[in-house]
């Protein structure tokens, strides 16, 4: 007997006779056609040849590109199946069931879901036959709806013989608002990963492979995470969370680079300045005093009004206060036929508003979460409106009437903080572990560099203070003009908002509980830390506002100062670089 694959031809017998019968039995190995060759030979040495064909293709379902689109009758060797899933389906549906799907490179396919019980093997030639190097056999994302992901498994218990996934290469690609995950493995035991390559995953949280809730082991592989996507976004060659015990031989796992965090927008517009005082009215007669000027309004605190003069031989009137504690009022001049000696005075000054407090930096220490989750910087505060101006005093009287006051400045509104905080930069690990356990055997892992820290937004500037308003004239002869207003206070600037936190290059983190046991094999990570955002710029001092002169003896107000300049959010810091991250022990 020569079964044509390869192995050596088997006598049946010898010296057999006439009647004799053939016991010989053979197992083939390897799917595929063959020519089995029986050559029998009589006692005189005559032969004679028999020959028959043996397809092996008991217990696989096959897939080929181009091949039928039926789902309910393809996957026999002459009818390949279209799709990997079909196939699946198809050898998980038979009774019995069928347990492999064999399929032919080099693709691609479209994404599919495993089945207990059914391995699914790549890299066959058309004729489904394994050359000496697989065929790279290309599966890309599942159709429909949801995160993208290549090859999922979900719920599989352990079977005889085992359900593998071996020679697969996974090519997926997703969008910045999509986690993408290559391969995805959850609640499931007893599964085999062998010659899987995860070509890229693509997307937002880009993912290798993602293990939750699961027991396997990968070998012979090559997983990469693809480029992550979005603002912030991080990548992962493999995750495992969830409570998941992974084991990884003879094996390469790599991750790109995090994504740099977000910038806050352009610093607000400057807030609402304090409008000026009113100017003081003129007295008009001898018993026809000038009206106090109103203060300044447009912000949240006033200036004060200006006192009305003495009417003939009364006293004029003290101008009021400035709202929010600001400037007192200037005295009213004093009220006599023939004159009198005390003049009205100027209104105080409003005082500046604070500045705000600077926004808390962004922070990368890690915490247990299934991605990387650094917190983003803080929002910078407001500051206080400045105080408003006090108003002067009416003019004294001498048997004719005083000039009105000049009304106070209003404060400038508080500038606004910076709200929007720096995103903190996305990491960049090889294998990302939470609440899980994982063995890396013999296995290359490399973290790329991580995404830098944005920029906070700058604070904004405060409003200036409103100018308080001049003394109005007196009528005649002895009489007095109006005291000047007091100078509104500057609103403080806004506190900026903080910078975000540099992102991680970390070849392995495991974070929680399970356990880390990392043999043999090479970690690397990047050779530079990612920088850490700036905090949002300071605000710049605004204006104070200046007094409002006094006429004809009347004093002038007081110019408001010391305007306060809005503070800076403090800076991110910058991303860590360790080899090995085990619940704080460190490998650098």
């Amino acid at each position: 007997w020569d079964f044509g694959d390869g192995t050596a031809p088997v006598a049946a017998c010898s010296s057999c006779g006439s009647s004799a019968t053939s016991s010989v039995s053979h197992t083939f190995t390897t799917v595929g056609q063959y020519q089995v060759k029986l050559v029998a030979t009589d006692q005189l040495g005559l032969t004679s040849t028999a020959f028959a064909t043996v397809n092996v293709r008991s217990g696989k379902v096959f897939v080929r590109t181009g091949g039928s689109t039926d789902a309910a009758s393809c996957g026999a060797l002459s009818n390949p199946c279209a799709k990997i899933s079909d196939a699946v389906n198809r050898a998980y549906t038979q009774t019995p069931q069928l347990t492999d799907v064999l399929v032919a490179g080099p693709g691609p396919y479209d994404g599919f879901t495993m089945r207990e019980g059914v391995s699914v093997t790549g890299g066959y030639d058309n004729d489904f036959q394994i050359p000496s190097a697989p065929i790279a056999t290309v599966v890309n994302k599942q159709v429909g709806g949801g995160d993208p992901v290549g090859v999922s498994a979900a719920g599989l218990l352990p079977t005889t013989p085992v359900t593998k996934l071996k020679n697969l290469s996974v090519d997926v690609t997703g969008s910045a608002t999509q986690s993408t995950t290559g391969v995805l493995i959850a609640n499931s035991t007893g599964l085999e990963i062998d010659g899987l390559t995860v070509v890229k995953a693509t997307g937002l949280n880009a993912t290798g492979l993602l293990s939750t809730g699961s027991t396997f082991t990968i070998s012979n592989s090559n997983i990469a995470s693809g480029a992550a996507q979005g603002a912030g976004s991080s990548a992962y060659g493999i995750r495992a969370i969830g409570g998941s015990n992974v084991t990884v031989v003879n094996s390469t796992v790599s991750a790109s680079a995090g994504i740099d965090g977000s910038n806050g927008p352009a610093a607000p517009i400057q807030a609402t300045s304090g409008c000026n005082g009113s100017r003081g009215a003129d007295a008009s007669g001898a018993s026809s005093p000038g009206a106090g000027g109103a203060g300044g309004g447009c912000a949240t605190n006033g200036g004060g009004s200006g006192g009305t003069g003495g009417d003939y031989s009364g006293a004029g009137q003290a101008g009021s206060g400035g709202a929010g504690g600001g400037g007192a009022g200037g005295n009213g001049g004093c009220g006599s036929v023939f004159g009198c000696g005390t003049n009205a005075g100027g209104g105080q000054a409003g005082g500046s508003g604070a500045a705000g407090t600077a926004g808390a930096a962004g922070g990368n220490t890690p915490v247990a979460a299934d991605l990387w989750a650094p917190t983003n910087g803080g929002a910078g505060t407001a500051g206080q409106p400045g105080s408003g101006g006090g108003g002067g005093g009416g003019g004294k009287s001498a048997s004719a009437s005083g000039g009105g006051g000049g009304g106070g400045g209003a404060g400038g509104n508080g500038g606004a903080g910076g709200t929007a905080g720096g995103g903190s930069g996305g990491g960049s690990f090889g294998i990302y572990v939470r609440d899980a356990s994982v063995t890396v055997n013999s296995v290359t892992v490399a973290s790329a560099a991580g995404g830098n820290g944005g920029v906070g937004q700058a604070a904004g500037r405060g409003g200036n203070g409103g100018n308080g308003g001049n003394g109005g004239l007196k009528s005649c002869c002895s009489a007095g003009g109006g005291g000047g207003g007091g100078g509104g206070g500057a609103g403080g600037g806004g506190g900026g908002a903080g910078g975000g936190a540099g992102g991680p290059s970390i070849a392995i983190l495991h974070i929680g509980s399970g356990t880390l046991t990392v043999t043999a094999g090479t970690q690397t990570r990047s050779s530079a830390a990612s920088a850490g955002g700036a905090g949002g710029g300071l605000a710049l001092a605004a204006t104070p506002g200046t007094h409002g002169s006094g006429t004809q003896d009347g004093g002038d107000g007081v110019s408001s100062g010391g305007a306060v300049a809005g503070v800076a959010g403090l800076g991110g810091p910058s991303g860590q670089l360790f080899r090995i991250w085990d619940n704080g022990t460190t490998t650098s």
